[in-house]
């Protein structure tokens, strides 16, 4: 159970931690942050999350008080303080207090730990229906706070039993709300957009696992004809490790089930990645976030 948040380096019991009202965060939406895996008290993909949390950072023009091996550092001081074996967490850096709701002075960096995400088991094995929108995120390679168009569209998604989106922009399908993109064509090739998405840890854990299977990989461009008509598409978090799609819109991806473990991607994990669950390249069975 999570007792102490931190800001700015300073750990701070949990019913304590707050924020003014005058934070750019809060004010304007002027604000990133990142989310990671606590597993057998280890902070997963820990380098990776935080070299993208300091991209991010550079990238938005905020500064964060700490150097990366100073965060790194308090990263396992948190976990410690916290005597937590399996959590999330989760960074926060806000354009912090304003005098007059708009310039920004100095940042606030916040760690806060919490039970961790996990998508419902029953969708993990049955695959999710997304719903197509014609929109594209503002500043795409930045992890900001702003989720509104998502959370906007929650009872539209819901009408039509879609569990969450996919964007896209001039007949190209870019990303989900909250997760990456991938297609598996009908000769096996995985594609996945290159451009104008956030480019995502599991994401990348994918490709490399893919390519050391020599697994033909392409990043690119997809269409959204190429979209409906791919065999198989799944999609990618910290959270969902990888998740079948099934439905998007009135179409059906191939027959309508996760993808069999007979699919090019059914190949035996190589011996290197141990603690992946499953011994199976099928988002059915494995969850990269456990691999470390």
């Amino acid at each position: 159970m999570i007792k102490y948040h931190s800001i700015n380096g300073q750990f701070v019991p949990k019913q304590e931690a707050v924020v003014s009202l005058s934070d750019l965060g809060l004010q304007r939406a002027y604000a990133i942050f990142d989310y990671f895996k606590v597993t057998q008290g280890k902070p997963v993909f820990v380098d990776d999350y935080l070299e993208r949390f300091y991209d991010s950072s550079a990238a938005i023009s905020l500064d964060i008080p700490m150097t990366k091996e100073q965060l790194k550092s308090h990263i396992f001081e948190f976990i410690a303080a916290n005597q937590v074996e399996e959590a999330g967490i989760k960074l926060l850096l806000t354009g912090g207090d304003t005098e007059d709701g708009y310039t920004y002075q100095q940042s606030k960096l916040m760690v806060y730990g919490m039970a961790q995400i996990n998508y419902p088991a029953h969708l993990m094995a049955s695959g999710i229906k997304l719903m197509s929108y014609n929109y594209e995120r503002e500043v795409p390679e930045i992890k900001t706070t702003n989720y509104a168009v998502s959370i906007m569209l929650r009872h539209q998604m819901e009408a039509m039993d879609a569990k969450d989106l996919l964007y896209f922009k001039y007949g190209v399908i870019t990303e989900s709300a909250r997760s990456n993109v991938f297609i598996v064509k009908n000769d096996g090739t995985l594609v996945t957009p290159a451009r104008n998405i956030l480019y995502g840890i599991t994401r990348k854990r994918i490709i490399e696992i893919a390519r050391a299977l020599s697994l033909k990989v392409e990043l690119r461009d997809i269409t959204t004809e190429e979209t409906i008509e791919a065999k198989e598409i799944f999609i990618t978090s910290s959270g969902k490790g990888a998740l079948a799609i099934t439905q998007i819109d009135d179409f059906i991806i191939g027959n309508g089930k996760p993808g069999e473990n007979d699919s090019p991607h059914g190949q035996t994990l190589p011996r290197a990645r141990p603690r992946v669950r499953g011994n199976k390249l099928s988002y059915r069975t494995i969850e990269y976030w456990q691999s470390l």
